[in-house]
């Protein structure tokens, strides 16, 4: 008889324990969030395994709402301009990051295209992976990509910044790319949506086409995961020009 009783506490230690834990790792979560006074920077990678590529969303968070801002348009609003809705920190399957209420900018890439066409197979609910000041890492609830924010400098203008990053992707939209490594090709890139792809012969004739997705920046291109070319790994890229044929 003691010895249930003892159980039946240890039981209850336990789960207060764990209930307490739960809720400072939500409370810890608001609080890094609402930190950045600038906001985060969310590289929204969209498709299984970021097959489509990233989009720049910049989002400010007050512990209810959320604003964001985006490197493209969409029907109701305008590169860099703000759309406001709720979120929620929540603890389920682990620490989650909800955004709850429809928000164009994201719920856009989380709406399908028609019947079996998932479209850009996006995520609005998210599980904390990793948490700093510096950086925090998100996994997909749905679909598993991984999402990397990083905090906004003090002196970065939204909209001046996500125009910038459109131009550059407006004007780097082309078919193919030439590779350049200290002035010589290595290699010849097609692109699809916000991925760069590479085919391949082998010796049987056989073609083999590899996808690298990747994400604008202020100033070319950053991969989502490393390229590596005649043994040279390769993240980011400047100067987007097209290969020379391209139209």
């Amino acid at each position: 008889e003691i010895g249930v009783r003892l159980v039946g506490s240890e039981m209850c230690i336990r789960d207060r324990s764990s209930a307490q834990r739960a809720i400072a790792s939500v409370n810890e979560c608001q609080e890094i969030l609402k930190g950045a006074a600038n906001g985060w920077l969310l590289e929204y990678y969209t498709g299984e395994d970021g097959e489509y590529g990233g989009f720049n969303v910049l989002a400010r968070f007050d512990g209810n709402n959320v604003i964001m801002a985006a490197d493209f348009a969409t029907d109701n609003y305008e590169i860099g301009e703000e759309s406001t809705s709720l979120y929620k920190v929540e603890s389920y399957q682990g620490t989650e990051l909800s955004f709850d209420s429809h928000n164009e900018l994201i719920h856009i890439f989380c709406e399908p295209n028609g019947y079996n066409d998932p479209g850009y197979a996006g995520d609005y609910e998210f599980i904390f992976r990793s948490l700093s000041k510096d950086k925090i890492v998100l996994t997909g609830k749905k679909h598993g990509v991984t999402l990397v924010m990083t905090p906004i400098s003090a002196g970065v203008d939204w909209k001046t910044e996500l125009t910038k990053i459109a131009v550059l992707a407006e004007d780097a939209a082309y078919n193919t790319f030439n590779l350049m490594i200290n002035g010589k090709e290595v290699v010849r890139m097609g692109r699809s949506e916000r991925a760069f792809t590479i085919t391949t012969t082998d010796g049987a004739g056989q073609m083999t086409s590899e996808s690298y997705p990747f994400i604008y920046t202020s100033d070319g291109a950053e991969m989502l995961d490393p390229l590596i070319v005649n043994g040279v790994e390769t993240v980011s890229y400047t100067h987007l020009r097209a290969h020379e044929t391209d139209s």
